[in-house]
């Protein structure tokens, strides 16, 4: 289960579902789901989209390099796990690697037919190159802060959870924050 963390207050969930693929696909193709079309607006839809792209891309050749002769087709719906409204302040560039990690879950499962999921809940943000390089992001503190939130008012008993986010981001994680997410029972590195 992938969730990735926005640069507004809402920790959204990465439902990603595999496509068959279409004569002309490219290599790895993802496809915002068109209900998302109603909860953003177009110049929004069309920029997630840019992104999702560029994590498809990302994350079929620099995360896996087992089979990359395969083709993989999806589709990602974000859902708000509180079934509330959610919307982008100005974009988010931070989705991609949640789109990245949530599109290999689901390469790793269908395509290469390996067994199981990540062990624990993953909450993602950084933007992603088509190279799989990361980029510093902004406001890492509060959206660290936010999956906090989230697993302590999660109604699903949450054991352990993954924090994924740019490496050169490590030193914006005060000493404080990385005690609460220990507190909250995270998963082992």
């Amino acid at each position: 289960m992938v969730y990735i963390l926005t640069n507004t207050h809402t920790v959204l969930k990465a439902d990603v579902r595999p496509q068959e693929c279409q004569p002309g696909d490219s290599c790895a193709t993802a496809i915002l789901h068109l209900k998302l079309k109603k909860t953003l607006s177009h110049e929004i839809f069309l920029e997630q989209q840019k992104y999702l792209d560029i994590s498809a891309l990302a994350s079929f050749t620099s995360l896996n390099k087992l089979n990359q002769r395969g083709r993989f087709r999806a589709g990602l719906n974000l859902v708000e796990p509180n079934g509330q409204h959610f919307n982008f302040n100005h974009g988010s560039s931070s989705c991609g690697l949640g789109y990245a990690l949530a599109l290999f879950e689901c390469w790793w499962e269908v395509i290469l037919n390996k067994p199981g999921r990540f062990n624990f809940p993953v909450f993602a943000t950084g933007e992603i190159l088509a190279s799989g390089h990361l980029k510093p992001i902004n406001h890492l503190g509060d959206k660290i802060e936010n999956a906090c939130l989230f697993v302590e008012k999660s109604e699903f008993s949450v054991r352990g959870f993954y924090i994924c986010y740019p490496e050169q981001n490590h030193d914006e994680v005060t000493e404080d924050l990385r005690n609460r997410v220990s507190n909250r029972h995270s998963a082992p590195n």
